[in-house]
């Protein structure tokens, strides 16, 4: 699977066989559906009951995946891997120091020359589009969310109260805090982990990132010699 960007650049060259880390995988939604392409795919997640969701998806599909119960920041691979993705706003959630340990594994986990993929939102867009309270609705509930970002600290929290439809809603309440990082901050931590930003993108339509981009979508390459992308440091 060749992705190439509006340029013709080749973002990613997948061919079947490659080993591919879906870290976190949720319920298996990119997993299997790599799996179904070809590609030899390992699915983590924290939360054994996505995993058992993601086995029955991979089953339905008639394809193979192996699944593991694990931490971000404690991933047991070295080398293994021509591609780590973490997609879909997974990264940010343990605070400073944990956050670069998991970085520091997805790129241990990487083949030398490998690639790994972050997709995560861009703070900018977001500090200015997210409103400080706003309703959602469900199937089953209708969400009242409550957001408020830190400017210091770069985390934004939101608070969501669930009020379950039908008579006598029963209502829960629920807070998830993130941290937003920046390029430039990411960028720095790719190089001391031994990987180099070599593309940047504002979306999944491979538009050019920018201050106005929902998406901040960064492939890293790990060098050959375990370095960032073989550049020199001082």
């Amino acid at each position: 699977e060749r992705a190439e960007n509006p340029e013709g650049r080749v973002v990613l060259d997948l061919e079947p066989g490659m080993r591919v880390l879906d870290a976190p995988c949720g319920t298996g939604r990119h997993s299997v559906e790599l799996a179904a392409r070809g590609l030899s795919v390992v699915g983590l997640d924290l939360a054994a009951a996505r995993l058992e969701r993601a086995q029955g998806r991979a089953a339905a599909r008639g394809v193979h995946v192996e699944w593991v119960c694990g931490d971000l920041r404690q991933l047991p691979w070295e080398a293994e891997f021509d591609v780590v993705l973490n997609l879909f706003n997974s990264f940010g959630y343990f605070g400073r120091d944990g956050d670069r340990q998991a970085l520091t594994g997805l790129v241990r986990a990487l083949k030398p020359g490998g690639c790994l993929v972050l997709d995560l939102p861009n703070r900018d867009y977001y500090v200015n589009q997210v409103p400080p309270t706003y309703w959602e609705e469900t199937a089953s509930h209708w969400v009242l969310c409550a957001f408020h970002f830190d400017a210091r600290t770069g985390v934004a929290e939101t608070h969501y109260t669930f009020v379950a439809k039908g008579s006598g809603g029963i209502v829960e309440h629920r807070q998830a805090r993130v941290r937003w990082y920046t390029l430039p901050e990411l960028e720095t931590w790719l190089d001391e982990t031994g990987a180099a930003v070599e593309q940047v993108f504002g979306d999944w339509d491979a538009q050019p990132f920018a201050v106005d981009s929902p998406r901040l979508i960064i492939i890293a390459r790990r060098g050959a010699d375990g370095r960032a992308g073989g550049r020199a440091r001082a």
